[in-house]
């Protein structure tokens, strides 16, 4: 059979149109010569020339190396940015507000520093007027106002005015805090002052040592100090008591006694008098 088929294939084509294996052969002829074209392809529809020619033309620009241009004036523009910005923020830099103790006659005492120290943005909050100023001579006219009139207020201090408070660690319990004091002024430090802590509710000594130094630019030296008195010691930063602060002077919270311009008030019977 199949070597029949091989011979009936090696006919040439009959030129009757009529004929069945004439047509069956011309359709697999077609088949087999005709390209092997995609959908993609067949779909493709090319872009017009003038757009291909805009993208070639805006690829050279791209590819076109430009020229470096220097400014020998370029750093007096820098210099004068960064003395902007500082007095910028300088200008924009917040006081902490004065906190003004709360009395019927409020009014009164607010009319009385705003008509010589100008407007203040005033808030009530916990039983305190607190008191913001535009800027720093608005805050020592302020301040200056309501002590001559002696009225009863704290301040609040700078985070940047702050001091700086380090715990000496490795001395003996006797060890006196001055001499750590003359020491560590000899070595160039701003000492505030040097006590001894003590336990909360015992009030017993520890062999801990609380050093307040001035926010200076050595001041954070202090970790780096290994020798105090010809011994070894460990300084590491103050973390401080999670408690409200309470004035010792007049005996309210939020704030400390350096700081307050209020009457004393005894803790025992409330009187205006030191406990």
């Amino acid at each position: 059979m199949q070597a029949s088929e091989g011979e009936l294939n090696s006919l040439p084509i009959c030129h009757d149109e009529n004929c069945e294996l004439n047509a069956a052969k011309r359709a697999n002829d077609a088949n087999v010569n005709q390209p092997n074209t995609s959908k993609n392809k067949v779909n493709f529809i090319p872009s017009h020339k003038r757009k291909t020619a805009w993208k070639n033309i805006k690829a050279d620009k791209t590819q076109t190396s430009q020229i470096e241009l220097s400014n020998p004036f370029s750093l007096l523009n820098e210099i004068n940015e960064t003395a902007e910005q500082g007095t910028q923020q300088i200008a924009n830099k917040t006081m902490p507000p004065i906190n003004l103790k709360y009395s019927d006659e409020y009014e009164k005492m607010l009319e009385s520093f705003q008509l010589t120290c100008g407007n203040t943005t005033n808030k009530l909050s916990n039983g305190f007027i607190k008191i913001f100023t535009e800027n720093i001579d608005q805050y020592n006219k302020v301040q200056s106002h309501l002590k001559q009139q002696g009225y009863d207020y704290y301040l609040v201090r700078p985070r940047e005015n702050r001091p700086i408070k380090a715990v000496i660690k490795n001395l003996s319990l006797h060890h006196d805090p001055e001499r750590v004091k003359t020491s560590l002024t000899l070595a160039g430090f701003s000492v505030i002052r040097v006590t001894r802590l003590t336990q909360f509710r015992t009030r017993k000594p520890l062999p801990f040592l609380l050093v307040d130094l001035n926010n200076t630019p050595i001041a954070k030296e202090i970790f780096n100090v290994t020798k105090i008195n010809h011994l070894e010691v460990k300084i590491e930063e103050y973390r401080g008591r999670r408690q409200i602060p309470q004035c010792y002077k007049c005996n309210d919270f939020f704030h400390t006694a350096e700081q307050c311009e209020m009457k004393p008030r005894c803790l025992k019977c409330n009187h205006l008098s030191r406990t």
